[in-house]
């Protein structure tokens, strides 16, 4: 299910957001920003919808999904229903 990255708390967005940088690891982005710039780096994928927020309720558990893995996810949703 993907999870309007609007509709939350401008809190929550940001601690989702630092850890899904810190666990992507320097390997994902230059290691030459900090923190807060590469959580603004991603910030700004979700706005251009280049990435997108899942939550998996069998988990329960949110992540930070490219477009393209969140269209398959949409797809694998549609043929469990």
């Amino acid at each position: 299910m993907i999870i309007p990255y609007e509709a939350l708390p401008a809190e929550t967005l940001t601690a989702l957001l630092e850890a899904f940088v810190v666990q992507e690891g320097a390997d994902q982005f230059d290691i030459d920003y900090t923190l807060a710039e590469k959580v603004d780096q991603v910030r700004q994928q979700l706005q251009n919808k280049q990435v997108y927020i899942v939550f998996d309720p069998l988990t329960e558990t949110c992540n930070v999904v490219t477009s393209d893995e969140a269209r398959e996810l949409l797809r694998e949703e549609r043929t469990d229903l």
